[in-house]
Parts: structure tokens; C-alpha cells; sequence
């Protein structure tokens, strides 16, 4: 699935339960976070995702790749 960097948080609430599976999805590629400069790296673009259990995740943009943090 491809999904356009300003629609992501949007996207998440909308189909993961938690962050495990969102990390999963996104390590394994089945999620595609595209955009213009803000996933370029550049601009130290970031997504914070907490679930219902406090189990955190953040999205970073780095070099033109995407880093998953857990």
C-alpha cells in the first residue's frame, strides 16, 4: 500500500491496532510512505506513534530512506 507522507497518521489510525503490527507492515514493505521534500530527509521529518498499551513508534526520514524505531 502507498501512502502519501501527509495522509500517514490518518492511514495508521484507520488500520493498525498497534504498533507492532504498523512496524511489522512497514519493515516488511507492504507500506510505502511516499512524498515530496518532507521524506527527502532534509527536513528532519518524523512521525510519533503511540498505541493503547503505550507501546511507541517513530518514522524518520533520513537520507531519502525511511528508518522504523521501536
Amino acid at each position: 500500500k502507498d501512502v502519501y507522507v501527509l495522509y500517514f497518521c490518518e492511514f495508521v489510525l484507520a488500520t493498525f491496532a498497534d504498533t507492532k503490527t504498523l512496524g511489522a507492515a512497514l519493515r516488511n514493505g507492504s507500506v510505502h510512505v511516499w512524498g515530496d521534500a518532507s521524506t527527502s530527509g532534509s527536513g528532519g521529518f518524523h512521525h510519533s506513534v503511540r498505541d493503547a498499551a503505550g507501546l511507541s513508534l517513530v518514522v524518520e526520514y533520513v537520507g531519502g530512506g525511511m528508518q522504523v524505531l521501536a
